[in-house]
């Protein structure tokens, strides 16, 4: 593209990249937030446009940010390129609908300098822009609120949206799976999850929380539903193979176990016509996390027995 940024030589510890494809408006608001909480670190800034048909480059110009076009669609093919771009030690991903508060860049300054760690990651929780539904709760759009400052275990995977990596240990990896990750509007999952349980098996990879490290992520009506949540939780099941084909949930998973501890959906009948108003008095919060919880080993199932996998 004859409007893309010349390559990057400016000495930075730590860049910021934000891969994004047709939602200019997302990043526009993002920048803008961005650039509030980058006024005293300047961390260099990439905006990866990944095949959009929109005004994203027009944005990114307007901000004064390194604009990169990526024309193979797929999450996963936008932050490769990012990560062939970068110089710096660290690379830090921020989803183009997050809005990372003021304090954002001056804590992934402060965790690397106190942590020295090889991956990161910060707390988020939602913001919406339409009517959130009563039995959609809060935790449903957040992730990592329980976690301390500081070390983490090898168990703790952070969200792609909101964490940062030693540059040259991603690229000692390989980077992030093309089969695995968004592709356009196509849902997908995983690709930051499947390195971080690959690093699992190398010895003293450095992992760190840092909690004031935090953004808001929008959550769009469309996620709002329960079929969303079963759709997602059952392509997580599908792609699980590809992810972390060791997780109990492939080793446990088969049709009769399935049934037993699914009950086949009886429990949603139940608590339709019995409601538990103390533990969960929307149906459709008992039904998210019914949900959340079963769909995943049936698309473990699907894919053991039905999918290509």
């Amino acid at each position: 593209m004859s409007n893309e940024s010349a390559p990057l030589n400016t000495p930075s510890r730590v860049t910021v990249a934000i891969c994004t494809h047709n939602r200019a408006d997302f990043l526009d608001s993002c920048l803008h937030a961005l650039k509030l909480a980058n006024q005293y670190e300047n961390f260099p800034i990439i905006v990866i446009d990944n095949a959009s048909t929109d005004h994203t480059a027009k944005v990114a110009l307007r901000h004064e940010v390194a604009y990169f076009f990526e024309p193979t669609l797929g999450l996963s093919h936008a932050r490769n390129r990012a990560l062939s771009l970068v110089q710096s030690e660290f690379l830090v991903f921020l989803d183009d609908d997050g809005a990372p508060n003021e304090s954002w860049c001056a804590a992934i300054k402060e965790g690397i300098e106190k942590h020295n760690p090889d991956v990161f990651g910060g707390p988020y929780t939602p913001y919406y822009l339409s009517h959130k539904p009563d039995w959609f709760l809060d935790e449903f759009g957040s992730a990592h609120l329980e976690l301390a400052d500081g070390m983490t275990s090898d168990t703790v995977c952070f969200s792609g949206g909101n964490m940062g990596w030693r540059t040259a240990l991603l690229k000692q990896v390989g980077g992030f799976d093309p089969k695995l990750g968004m592709t356009g509007g196509k849902l997908g999952l995983g690709e930051e999850t499947a390195i971080q349980i690959t690093l699992r098996n190398q010895p003293n990879i450095r992992r760190a929380c840092f909690s004031a490290m935090t953004m808001k992520h929008y959550v769009p009506p469309a996620k709002m539903k329960l079929s969303y949540i079963a759709r997602r939780s059952f392509q997580y099941g599908y792609q699980i193979l590809d992810i972390d084909p060791e997780a109990p949930v492939i080793t446990k998973s088969h049709s009769l176990g399935f049934a037993r501890r699914s009950r086949l959906g009886l429990p949603l009948l139940y608590r339709l016509a019995v409601r538990n108003r103390t533990a969960t008095p929307c149906w459709s919060t008992f039904a998210a996390q019914y949900l959340s919880l079963h769909m995943i080993e049936a698309g473990v199932l699907w894919r053991k027995h039905i999918g290509n996998g």
